[in-house]
């Protein structure tokens, strides 16, 4: 989870890894950019998303430990 304060507001990125897409339909049905509500998310959230976006993981190494 990212976040960011811009005012008096702030905005939260919330990145989740899938084993693959046919995983993520199985979870959010056939349209996979549909956001799919939680159940408290309107007391927190002031402008919510409509779609997600979904991207296929390029590079699985973050190289040797510094």
């Amino acid at each position: 989870m990212m976040r960011e304060t811009v005012g008096d507001e702030t905005h939260f990125m919330v990145v989740s890894y899938w084993t693959s897409r046919e995983a993520i339909r199985a979870y959010a049905g056939d349209d996979i950019r549909k956001t799919h509500d939680l159940p408290r998310d309107k007391e927190f959230l002031l402008s919510p998303e409509q779609t997600v976006m979904n991207y296929d993981l390029a590079v699985n190494d973050t190289g040797p430990a510094r």
